[in-house]
């Protein structure tokens, strides 16, 4: 949120970023299994543990898509190329 109240982002520009995808696997049959209200409090709490993750590896989320998160490093120097692959 801060590049956007920065204005950061006024002015398109290209960034080089590094992108993780992480879904969850077979949430479909685990959302069947527990039911839609269980499987919410599960995502819930998914997204809760990656957030309290994010800023120890210098990650930011670029979109949430149902059961998946993006994860971004801006790819500036090594050391985020070492926190992408550490984080995962």
């Amino acid at each position: 949120m801060t590049n956007l109240f920065l204005g950061t982002y006024k002015k398109p520009r290209e960034e080089n970023r590094i992108f993780l995808f992480l879904d969850l696997a077979s949430s479909t049959t685990i959302a069947e299994d527990i039911g839609h209200l269980k499987f919410s409090k599960l995502l819930q709490d998914c997204f809760k543990i990656l957030s309290s993750l994010l800023l120890d590896y210098e990650a930011e989320v670029y979109q949430y898509v149902g059961d998946e998160a993006v994860v971004t490093w801006k790819n500036n120097n090594s050391l985020n190329n070492v926190q992408c692959v550490n984080f995962f």
